[in-house]
């Protein structure tokens, strides 16, 4: 397996593992093809005020680059990148 599909299972497992948990909104995945970075990078959208720990923390269990995090109208935005 080559390291892009790599990265991208390594997304995907994350993604599933936030959608179990109540005060995540959303995720969006995001090819390589299309993000700047040429990196897999995932979306948050967060129900909460700021990142919560257990979410830190899986994000760098799946050793997962945090880019940014901030407030957006009503909810909170992540920006996650999967480095190699």
């Amino acid at each position: 397996m080559n390291c892009t599909v790599e990265q991208r299972n390594r997304a995907r497992r994350v993604i599933q593992a936030l959608g179990e948990r109540s005060d995540v909104i959303g995720t969006d995945l995001i090819s390589p093809a299309i993000d700047p970075s040429n990196s897999w990078t995932i979306e948050i959208a967060l129900d909460s005020d700021g990142l919560p720990p257990e979410i830190a923390s899986l994000l760098g269990e799946a050793e997962l680059t945090i880019r940014d995090v901030g407030p957006r109208q009503s909810w909170w935005h992540c920006v996650v990148v999967v480095e190699p």
